[in-house]
């Protein structure tokens, strides 16, 4: 699926999920929005990019959405830019061109990637237990839940053990509430 169609279906289910705030943006914000995202994306403006889904995650709190932007962030943090793919459940940016693997590097930043992976931990947690997506998102975001969790307990194993521990608490309860 090229990256385009990826942020239309993005932004285009905040008018479908149902919710007060996503009914609040309307369909000429959306597709202003994936323009904004693909024209950025495109052009290797991966600065503007972060700045123009941070708008977004603003608008959609709590959302599906949030999730998913923000784990575009989590991977572009790592350095993953190019043409878009999924990646671990959450779409990234796969083999940036030649001229655009030293904008993609200088987004490079560790302590966002984990910044952004805790948030998306607490965002997950949320949206499962206000059980506000369909039957697939719920399942999709408890698979998420599970490797977010699973990796921050890896990030933290060797530094800072109550982290770790208290990773390892949500992910081996979210894989039994999955089962």
């Amino acid at each position: 699926m090229k990256f385009r169609n990826v942020l239309i279906v993005i932004l285009s289910a905040i008018v479908t999920m149902g919710s007060t705030e996503a009914k609040k943006l309307s369909e000429a914000y959306i597709k202003e929005m994936s323009k904004q995202l693909t024209d950025a994306s495109e052009r290797g403006d991966y600065n503007q990019f972060i700045k123009i889904a941070e708008d977004v995650i603003e608008d959609t709190d709590g959302e599906i959405q949030e999730i998913l932007l923000k784990g575009t962030l989590y991977n572009l943090y790592q350095g993953k830019c190019g043409e878009n793919v999924l990646s671990n459940g959450f779409p990234y940016f796969y083999k940036p061109s030649d001229e655009n693997r030293a904008k993609c590097l200088a987004v490079l930043n560790k302590e966002k990637t984990i910044n952004t992976l805790e948030e998306l931990v607490e965002d997950l947690e949320e949206f499962i237990a206000a059980n506000k997506g369909s039957q697939e998102q719920i399942v999709w975001a408890y698979t998420q839940l599970v490797y977010s969790a699973e990796t921050l307990e890896r990030i933290y194993s060797g530094e800072d053990s109550s982290r770790s521990e208290r990773y390892r608490k949500i992910k081996e309860e979210y894989e039994d509430l999955r089962k």
